[in-house]
């Protein structure tokens, strides 16, 4: 008896230790947000520099902050932007995948985020969904927050402005949940073809820790449907009234038996094919800087433009010539069009865009350069109005930003689900001649 309970529970521990290791091995991310409408939704797609060391941002992404007032005494400060590494610092800030943005300072405040602008159909409805987490604390622990008061949101301005104290924006309820990953959403209609998506963080009180960690942000949009078209109704004439004839009835009516109809088989009505798309792109010189075409701002030549799919996988390259290049006979879906400014020139808007195009549809999207050997050059930035002055010096201690790190060529998560199925394999074969071996000494 005692053999047949050891067995018992040697074959329990085998079975259970076989499943561990096929969900931990053989589960992998998957996308839960097919169709998405972003650029870099999940933050895998590298980051870089916008401007500034302590501002790194994921790409496709443009981030946004309060300026002031009061940032002598720690208030509405500029967070520093960096992605948060799982390889590095493990997965407790990061959902899936191997990266998450982060942004945060320390001893201060601050209100920001990032933005992106999409391309959708006039009249969708456009839906975002985000996960993210918060750690507002005067400790050290990463797992408590002591303290502090931190609201996370995401939003959407139905007018694609990059405003984000616009009355339009539409804002979803502040979460103030500490220390563990919180849904957020919200929806509204698109006004135009443009719609800007925000993510939010707003730091409350000054505390030693003030970061906020964004991971898999999806967004999709239902386009309205075409208002149908008014077809002419047949107009039912009515027949004569036969006149009674005088004609007398015949006596005999011959009979006869009909012949079998062939009764034609019903047509099945072909299906329509989906109309191409049509994506208008325009690389204009941004004299004064404001990522706006303005009247005697010209098209540039020498820009190098790209279009991709979602997968980043490129689809057709070109290069500007002075006029409007036209990307022609895309299927309906969503695209990215990138630009490599012209030689001597450098990027007032962003480089990339994410387009949604629907059947027949055609969409135009400019790129801003500006001559970087201008008296007054500009750098890069979200829009006019957060453009900032040099940081004071403060006694406040601020945050040392650590390098950034490099994204790698593929990530961890990707290459263990590859060996997965080996491992798996291996120990299936394994399992029962240790199985075997356990009974013989048993």
């Amino acid at each position: 008896m005692e053999k047949r309970r050891r067995r018992g529970w040697l074959c329990a521990t085998s079975t259970f230790l076989a499943l561990l290791l096929w969900v931990g091995l053989g589960v992998v991310s998957l996308a839960e947000c097919p169709g998405n409408a972003l650029v870099n939704g999940g933050f895998e797609g590298g980051f870089s520099e916008r401007g500034a060391g302590e501002v790194v941002v994921a790409n496709g992404w443009e981030p946004w902050w309060q300026e002031g007032p009061f940032q002598d005494q720690g208030y509405n400060r500029r967070p520093e932007y960096k992605p948060e590494d799982a390889n590095r610092f493990g997965r407790r800030r990061v959902r899936e995948g191997n990266f998450a943005q982060k942004w945060g300072n320390t001893y201060a405040t601050h209100h920001g985020g990032l933005f992106q602008r999409i391309h959708v159909p006039p009249g969708s409805l456009v839906k975002v969904h985000a996960w993210a987490q918060a750690w507002s604390s005067k400790g050290d622990n990463p797992a408590i927050s002591e303290g502090g008061k931190y609201a996370l949101s995401v939003g959407i301005d139905p007018t694609g402005s990059t405003d984000f104290n616009s009355p339009n924006v539409v804002w979803s309820p502040r979460n103030e949940t500490l220390d563990q990953w919180v849904e957020l959403s919200v929806e509204a209609r698109a006004q135009g073809d443009t719609v800007t998506i925000y993510l939010r963080g707003d730091a409350e009180w000054r505390m030693k820790h003030n970061d906020a960690y964004f991971d898999d942000v999806c967004v999709t949009y239902i386009a309205p449907k075409p208002k149908p078209t008014n077809t002419p109704r047949i107009t039912n004439t009515p027949k004569p009234t036969p006149t009674p004839s005088t004609t007398p009835t015949p006596t005999h009516t011959p009979t006869f038996t009909p012949s079998p109809t062939l009764t034609p088989s019903p047509t099945q009505p072909a299906t329509p094919t989906p109309e191409t798309g049509t994506i208008q792109v325009c690389v204009f010189e941004d004299r004064d800087g404001d990522g706006l075409r303005s009247a005697g701002e010209p098209a540039l030549a020498g820009a190098q433009l790209a279009l991709l799919n979602m997968q980043r996988t490129p689809l057709a390259k070109a290069v500007s010539e002075g006029k409007p290049y036209v990307f022609q006979g895309l299927k309906p879906g969503n695209y990215i069009v990138t630009e490599q400014d012209p030689t001597g020139y450098i990027s007032t808007s962003p480089n990339q865009w994410a387009v949604a195009l629907v059947s027949g549809s055609v969409v135009e999207i400019t790129f801003a350069d500006r001559f970087a050997a201008s008296p007054t050059p500009t750098a890069k930035r979200a829009q006019p109005t957060m453009t900032k002055a040099p940081a004071k010096p403060s006694k406040v201690p601020t945050r040392v930003s650590t390098p950034t790190p490099q994204v790698p060529a593929e990530p961890f998560g990707q290459r263990l689900y590859k060996v997965s199925g080996i491992l798996v394999a291996a120990l299936a074969l394994l399992l029962p001649a240790a199985l075997r071996l356990l009974r013989a000494r048993l």
